[in-house]
């Protein structure tokens, strides 16, 4: 799960992780965390038996690249790119080799090359250059956007007659089918042809 650091901070650490535990979830994202602060969501995650994931960010010290390296359990999320996440600027994967192996050296959770992938050609980039994986967060959202407004308009009987069960029936599977495609072509990428 990505979620940004007030969240915890306000629920306080012990009982965020300990409640994301309790849902299921197994790793955590806080990106705007930096690693310098980690610790203290480290040992709470830790605590609960949940992942603390933290950005590797794109030109980083070798000192940084050592912390997350250090930090991170689950995955490292190796920022593509300088900006704000989303897919209207394409990821790159330069200077991605070296950080690799930089937090590889460092005995690193497996690295995740995120922020502007979009496309099944962007994920093969990103594990040419070394990445062992992709995330695609803004895709995934951009494809639950264009089915939410006639879910929840059929969830709420916004059509004035009967079919709205059968309406967000529809809308859920079609959103279904487009998550599975996606998912299985960008994963598709990731294997050497």
């Amino acid at each position: 799960m990505l979620i940004y650091g007030n969240v915890p901070f306000a629920m306080g650490l012990e009982r965020f992780y300990s409640q994301c535990a309790q849902a299921g979830i197994d790793s955590v994202l806080l990106p705007d965390v930096p690693i310098r602060e980690s610790a203290a969501f480290s040992r709470a995650a830790e605590d609960a038996g949940v992942d603390a994931v933290y950005i590797a960010p794109p030109s980083a010290a070798a000192e940084t690249l050592d912390a997350v390296a250090a930090a991170s359990r689950g995955y490292v999320y190796a920022v593509s790119r300088v900006g704000v996440t989303g897919t209207e600027r394409a990821s790159s994967t330069v200077g991605l080799a070296e950080s690799v192996e930089r937090l590889r050296a460092d005995a690193a959770a497996p690295v995740m090359l995120g922020f502007g992938i979009s496309t099944p050609e962007q994920v093969a980039e990103a594990v040419a250059a070394g990445a062992d994986g992709a995330i695609s967060g803004s895709a995934t959202v951009k494809i639950v956007e264009r089915y939410a407004p006639e879910i929840v308009a059929a969830s709420s009987g916004d059509n004035g007659g009967g079919g709205n069960e059968e309406r967000r029936h529809y809308a859920l599977g079609a959103l279904r089918s487009d998550l599975v495609t996606f998912t299985a072509t960008m994963k598709e990428a990731t294997r050497p042809h």
